[in-house]
């Protein structure tokens, strides 16, 4: 916070004097100084008779003025001239009538005293205002290497060949390596091998001028390890304006992506079998059918439900429940294409969408079966369950299960997700109804 005005004016008028006396205290060295020239210059008399003024005038003028600034110089000024010029003392007396200027020696010795009092003074100044300056740049400098060598931020310097310049202390405790390790080696060393060429072209948009925004990228540790840094560069400049180099800072987010991660992990995917949970198939099925609209291609839905998977929670706990539906998930991922989606609706129902079909029906209609097909015969195959406690197995079965599925299908009419989603439910309920183990398309004229 800046100090008030009147702490700052008191500032001001101390930094005009060389030395930071009290006003006082200046004017008092005026006066001692002063006259100790004029008591010297009364006891050597006789030895400097033709040079009166260097020890009376001189002398104490440019040292009053020097030290306590210009009002203390002209004081010692008016000491000097009231005493050689008023004051019967020798030898000022016999001196000034020996040549005569007796009217003169007063004005002569104010005007030479006002001259060397504003002298000294201005020579006092410019010699503070440029320490003043020199001391400011070193206090700035030393602000300034404080702040970086205390920043838990990563801040290095590398020329435009890439080479490490400077290296902090943050930079040692996020990359591992210390500053005898890093200066002199290049920062590529930093990077996951093969993309070494990003800083290439970071080094080229600086060259050109061009302003690099901030952004997250994946380093490596001494120790191998990889993480995550968000780095701010900024080109380093020479006195005439060129680009000679790079500066980077570096903030370790490891921990931050990975919470972020997590976090999104729990809003859109199931924690038992990790597929994407209702959130995240919703917007994926928004995302398919405005896809099937485009490109006039059909979309279709099919919802499966494991038949006994009641039985194996009621007879043999959840635990093997668990390990039912985690290996289903893997069953059914197995079957699908990498454009597809399956998801977790709940329990032990399953949707997947099929993206971009056939744009006539009935391929698309055969292309949905073929896959519902795969997924029926996978699911019937046996699941070897067993489960652990301390480590040691706990039970072990094998279950048999089966699937019941129902389709619906999507490309351009007047239908929602929602819709689509509750036709494939009805289709689903229709193969159950059949006696499970089943496939049915859902057929709008048979709910007309």
């Amino acid at each position: 916070m800046p100090e008030p005005h009147s702490s700052n004016a008191r500032l001001v008028f101390r930094s005009q004097r060389l030395f930071p006396l009290p006003a006082w205290a200046g004017y008092l060295f005026a006066i001692m100084v002063t006259l100790g020239g004029l008591f010297l210059r009364m006891h050597i008399a006789g030895i400097f008779i033709h040079r009166p003024l260097l020890i009376v005038l001189v002398l104490p003028v440019i040292a009053s003025a020097f030290v306590g600034g210009l009002g203390p110089g002209l004081l010692s000024t008016l000491i000097v001239a009231l005493s050689s010029a008023y004051v019967s003392l020798q030898p000022y007396d016999s001196f000034a009538i020996e040549h005569h200027y007796d009217r003169l020696l007063w004005g002569f010795l104010v005007l030479d005293g006002v001259l060397m009092s504003s002298l000294a003074y201005l020579v006092h100044r410019s010699w503070r205002d440029a320490s003043g300056i020199l001391a400011e740049q070193l206090r700035d400098s030393h602000r300034l290497e404080a702040i970086v060598d205390t920043s838990n931020d990563a801040i290095i310097s590398k020329d435009l060949d890439g080479i490490i310049t400077s290296w902090n202390a943050g930079a040692e405790y996020i990359f591992g390596y210390t500053a005898r390790e890093a200066i002199g080696q290049p920062v590529s060393m930093l990077f996951v091998p093969g993309t070494e060429d990003q800083e290439q072209g970071l080094l080229e948009r600086l060259r050109r001028g061009e302003r690099v925004p901030d952004f997250e990228a994946q380093r490596v540790r001494k120790d191998g390890s990889l993480i995550t840094v968000s780095i701010a560069i900024s080109p380093v400049l020479d006195e005439l304006g060129q680009v000679v180099g790079a500066s980077k800072i570096a903030r370790d987010i490891t921990v931050r992506k990975r919470m972020e991660q997590e976090i999104r992990q729990l809003a859109f995917y199931d924690p038992l079998t990790g597929l994407p949970n209702r959130r995240l198939l919703n917007d994926r099925l928004h995302q398919a059918m405005a896809a099937s609209r485009r490109s006039n291609k059909h979309t279709a839905l099919i919802f499966l439900d494991l038949d006994n998977f009641k039985e194996l929670n009621d007879q043999h706990g959840h635990d093997l429940g668990d390990l039912l539906l985690i290996e289903a998930a893997t069953r059914i991922q197995a079957c699908l294409r990498e454009t597809d989606t399956v998801a977790r609706f709940g329990g032990d129902e399953f949707v997947v969408i099929l993206s971009g079909l056939a744009e006539t029906a009935h391929p698309a209609t055969d292309q949905a079966l073929h896959l519902a097909e795969q997924l029926r015969h996978s699911i019937a195959e046996p699941f070897h369950l067993s489960s652990q406690r301390n480590g040691q197995d706990d039970s072990s079965m094998l279950w048999h299960c089966t699937a019941s599925i129902g389709i619906s299908l999507y490309r351009s009419d007047h239908h929602t997700a929602e819709d689509l989603l509750k036709q494939a439910d009805t289709a689903m309920y229709d193969a159950k109804a059949a006696g499970r183990d089943r496939i049915r398309i859902f057929d709008p004229a048979s709910k007309d």
